[in-house]
């Protein structure tokens, strides 16, 4: 069943625009989910109770920028144990910026850290 969860970039981009067409909430959740823990668990479940379907993306082996050696796992295990879990319904393979760009989430969920990122980013792109 989990791995029904895993979709292609183009079957994604269908399902949610069809989903969003019936009046359901796509909420989106995106990260490098490298090591599961707890701390994930929490945040998938409360992403989850925020709509109808959600859609958790993960940020490719190639982009990861968390040390020597990183991530531990690769592209397909990350995937494999994150559409394993209850709160997750959609795993597709896909950046996260191709499902913002297309608009095709309702909400996205990010972390405090993530967000404080996000934030950091755009200020140093304006200088």
């Amino acid at each position: 069943m989990a791995n029904e969860k895993i979709i292609p970039f183009a079957q994604a981009a269908t399902l949610c625009a069809d989903l969003r067409a019936t009046g359901k909430t796509v909420v989106h959740c995106h990260g490098t989910f490298d090591m599961i823990h707890p701390g994930h668990i929490v945040h998938f479940e409360e992403a989850r109770a925020l709509g109808d379907v959600l859609v958790v993306t993960i940020t490719g082996e190639e982009h990861v920028n968390k040390g020597p050696g990183r991530p531990y796992f690769n592209d397909q295990l990350r995937s494999r144990w994150i559409a394993a879990l209850s709160p997750v319904d959609l795993l597709p393979h896909v950046e996260l910026i191709y499902l913002l760009l297309l608009g095709l989430m309702t909400f996205l969920v990010m972390t405090e850290k993530q967000f404080l990122q996000f934030l950091l980013n755009q200020s140093l792109s304006k200088d």
